[in-house]
């Protein structure tokens, strides 16, 4: 067990109390102690954190030598930042990030994915194929609203993250008290820039569709 605040070691400690810093832990609630030193655990999330960085740059790579404006441009405005909040976090935080936050900056990531790629799916089996031509020519109703739900949901997460999400970011950095917050705010930018990275494995045929 170690310290939440000085990442002092409390195994063996004759009071539920920190003796470096006072700070109280129950040994029977794990949420108030953690269970490995603070280097250790800053080590494994550096390593997620690189992982994120080499997706990003491959990224950015592919689409400097694929030639679509729309990969690079994500690359560099978005997971560029979310990379500096990420790693920023990481050294500034001194406990465990909360799993619960966690899915929730990589949850609306996630659902992009999800309407992404089940509207390629609806959209094969309604149309028998790919479409033709842009546009929206023969679409069914239920198509067409997820196709708008899709986009609109899409549009909404890439303002938010070229817009909002730097902002916070800014504040978060520059309040001590909102530099945890750092961490999610990375976190949130970087999955949104692989899972767009993600989208362009769609067949070509739906991505001409879907950019067009």
């Amino acid at each position: 067990m170690f310290c939440k605040t000085c990442e002092y070691e409390l195994t063996g400690t004759l009071e539920n109390r920190c003796p470096e810093c006072a700070r109280p832990f129950d040994p029977g609630t794990p949420e108030t102690y953690e269970v490995m030193p603070g280097h250790r655990r800053r080590k494994r999330q550096y390593l997620v954190a690189t992982a994120f960085a080499l997706l990003v740059i491959v990224m950015l790579f592919e689409g400097i030598r694929r030639y679509e404006p729309w990969l690079t441009y994500i690359a560099v405005l978005i997971g560029g930042p979310g990379l500096i909040a990420l790693f920023l976090g990481i050294h500034l935080r001194r406990s465990t990030p909360n799993p619960l936050l966690t899915l929730l900056a990589v949850a609306p990531s996630a659902l992009l994915l999800g309407l992404f790629y089940s509207l390629a799916v609806h959209m094969h089996q309604t149309l028998g194929g790919w479409p033709a031509s842009i546009g929206n020519n023969g679409f069914s109703s239920s198509l067409n609203i997820h196709d708008g739900v899709t986009s609109w949901y899409f549009g909404l997460t890439l303002l938010l993250n070229l817009t909002l999400m730097p902002l916070l970011m800014l504040i978060s950095t520059g309040l001590r008290q909102t530099r945890g917050a750092l961490y999610y705010l990375g976190m949130n930018a970087v999955v949104f820039c692989v899972a767009n990275g993600a989208m362009n494995l769609a067949p070509a045929p739906f991505l001409n569709w879907w950019w067009d």
